[in-house]
């Protein structure tokens, strides 16, 4: 059971979840590998953050968080840092297959 913030990190930092390599920086979807219903969307903004949680077609979370305090613009930065990298060794994987 998803309770907050710290236990979607939790989650994207695992290995059981793949960053897809989107052309946006502003959003990030996050699949499971082993459960193709199971999936999160976190989007940037200016002020804000939001995160979505979805499983089996409906909404199991959802959060938003103000980046406009020490508080929040700590969370984001940490979950930019962590997606950033995912994303990266998607696109890295995804240019390997392509070459196969």
């Amino acid at each position: 059971m998803i309770k907050n913030a710290n236990d979607i990190y939790k989650l994207i930092k695992s290995p059981l979840y793949t960053v897809h390599p989107c052309s946006s920086y502003h959003f990030y979807e996050v699949h499971s590998t082993r459960t193709p219903s199971d999936w999160m969307r976190i989007e940037f903004y200016d002020t804000h953050m939001d995160i979505y949680k979805y499983k089996n077609r409906g909404s199991e979370y959802y959060e938003t968080i103000s980046t406009t305090n020490k508080r929040g613009n700590t969370i984001a930065k940490r979950f930019k840092k962590t997606l950033f990298a995912k994303r990266a060794v998607a696109r890295m994987k995804a240019v390997s297959e392509k070459q196969r």
